[in-house]
């Protein structure tokens, strides 16, 4: 409630109603990166796999100008969202090709990351359509690779034990989106407010817009690794113009907002100063039966929360 301003600013994208400060969740599970990076025979070059992420944060997330663009249902959107799809293939063209020429990927990962990034050439606002595009994407490629007769044994259980890694990242980001919904977080982008018992209830909670599900998020720092890792990103009011360009462009990528949260899993971290067995003791050379704890953290970024609440006393005091 601090960060609203004071007459409240509604968004009108019907179906969709948001109600200022607009904001979303970006999720992903760091090994569910890995292992469709590794799924793409994609080399370990730190500055590669860097590139080839930052691909996946253009076209698998879904960017927030989406939200303006929830109906397709005439002959008019459908024509745009072809547009739109023939466009991101085309950009997706000139990504793949330009990581090929200055970052050194090779040809058999960019043709295979072609194949991929093929599924997600309309953005979904629904985080579980998100997730069966990637199941459907690796299973294809994954048997594509079985009937091979280019690939070695070696090859062949690579990429067996990549797409169960997949398989099972994806279930686990499945049941966060169901505890998420039983703990009454629900996104505007899904449900209105006769869809969820807790919609309504406090005019002070803040119900993000909707949950992307993003590979190339990763913290550059690694502390949050090995698991799910996320990003809460505050809009500006105006987000729905977009960033320069022409329309189109607006529409078809959208604007990413300011970083107000982030956290996750840093069990990997913990494990790096205490390795397993040693957990439940005070002293760090003795060892024990206890299991490695589940750690769980997040960080507010507080100056960018203030910076917000100023700019929008600001906005009022002007009126």
């Amino acid at each position: 409630s601090l960060l609203a301003p004071e007459e409240d600013q509604i968004f009108q994208f019907p179906p969709i109603v948001l109600k200022s400060p607009v904001w979303y969740l970006r999720v992903n599970h760091t090994r569910l990166s890995d292992a469709v990076l590794d799924l793409m025979f994609c080399p370990t070059s730190e500055l590669v796999r860097r590139s080839v992420l930052g691909i996946f944060s253009t076209f698998i997330a879904c960017p927030p100008a989406e939200l303006c663009n929830k109906r397709r249902q005439s002959g008019k959107q459908k024509r745009k969202a072809r547009e739109t799809k023939a466009q991101r293939l085309e950009f997706l063209d000139k990504c793949i090709q330009s990581a090929v020429d200055n970052e050194n990927l090779p040809t058999r990962t960019a043709n295979r990351l072609r194949v991929f990034l093929s599924y997600f050439l309309m953005p979904h606002l629904n985080a579980n359509k998100s997730l069966d595009n990637v199941y459907n994407a690796t299973r294809k490629l994954h048997h594509s690779d079985l009937n091979s007769s280019n690939h070695n044994d070696d090859l062949k259980r690579l990429s067996k034990s990549c797409f169960a890694e997949v398989i099972r990242c994806i279930n686990k980001l499945r049941q966060l989106l169901k505890a998420m919904w039983a703990l009454g977080i629900v996104t505007a982008a899904k449900t209105n407010e006769k869809d969820h018992p807790y919609i309504g209830l406090s005019k002070n909670l803040s119900y993000p817009a909707y949950v992307s599900i993003d590979l190339g998020l990763r913290q550059k720092r690694k502390h949050f690794s090995g698991g799910i890792f996320f990003q809460a990103l505050m809009l500006h009011d105006d987000f729905s113009q977009g960033e320069g360009g022409s329309g189109t462009n607006k529409m078809a990528f959208g604007v990413k907002g300011t970083r107000i949260a982030e956290g996750g899993r840093y069990d990997d971290l913990v494990m790096s100063f205490r390795p397993p067995g040693n957990f439940g003791s005070a002293n760090i050379n003795e060892f024990t039966a206890a299991k490695v704890p589940n750690c769980v953290g997040v960080q507010f970024f507080l100056p960018k929360l203030i910076e917000r609440i100023y700019s929008d006393a600001a906005h009022d005091a002007k009126r």
